[in-house]
């Protein structure tokens, strides 16, 4: 996920989702190498070779200005961030050249629950890049935010749905504009096979849009 955020308020989000380091990104795999079905999609969970649930993983782009509140001091917050939801939270080492770091969360899928630690940390790790504190101490939080998220081209099919229908329900149960890009968005931080899509609006709208993706991403 990349969070860029300029003085309009505006926040680029790009969301790579996958399973071990091994793995091709943005794709929840049984075994290495080797993709879901998109016909078993939404019907069983994907699993391990012992039939345990796969990890939900996502990365993060965020700002280089922005890794000091996510991390908080002496790196309270992200431990914070850690200890609240289960997940593991990790700010990797910053790129040459690039102004973004990777932050990297990974946590347990949880069957038939609302969220997993993943998207509950994705939340809060959001929250910390976005939301700046105020002179008296109290969070601003920009009307209007925008964010694209990057997944595996193999289960946007699965999120977009027959005839827009998938993806329509998102943005409209959300509230905010969800839209998929044909071009491809590649950078140095994230991988050239993924394809983009565009969510924008209320900072609320966009956390519940970013919300109902990732449900569609645990189901692949």
């Amino acid at each position: 996920i990349l969070l860029a955020i300029n003085q309009s308020h505006q926040a680029g989000l790009y969301i790579m989702a996958g399973v071990g380091a091994a793995q091709t990104l943005g794709v929840r795999q049984a075994t290495p190498g080797q993709k879901r079905p998109y016909s078993e999609m939404n019907k069983t969970p994907a699993v391990d070779a012992k039939g345990n649930p796969l990890p939900v993983i996502v990365k993060l782009l965020c700002p280089i200005e922005r890794t000091g509140p996510v991390i908080g001091k002496g790196g309270e917050v992200i431990r914070a961030i850690r200890g609240e939801t289960g997940a593991k939270v990790k700010m990797e080492d910053t790129v040459p050249g690039q102004v973004e770091r990777v932050i990297t969360i990974q946590g347990p899928e949880k069957p038939g629950a609302p969220s997993c630690p993943t998207q509950d940390a994705l939340q809060k790790v959001l929250a910390r890049v976005v939301e700046i504190e105020g002179a008296d101490g109290v969070a601003v939080i920009p009307e209007q935010t925008a964010a694209s998220i990057i997944v595996d081209r193999a289960f946007v099919g699965y999120i977009v749905g027959k005839g827009g229908e998938s993806i329509k329900a998102i943005s409209r149960d959300s509230e905010a504009s969800v839209t998929t890009l044909k071009t491809n968005k590649s950078t140095a931080l994230v991988a050239p096979v993924e394809e983009c899509i565009m969510v924008s609006g209320s900072y609320g709208a966009v956390k519940k849009a970013l919300h109902l993706l990732m449900e569609k991403i645990r189901d692949c």
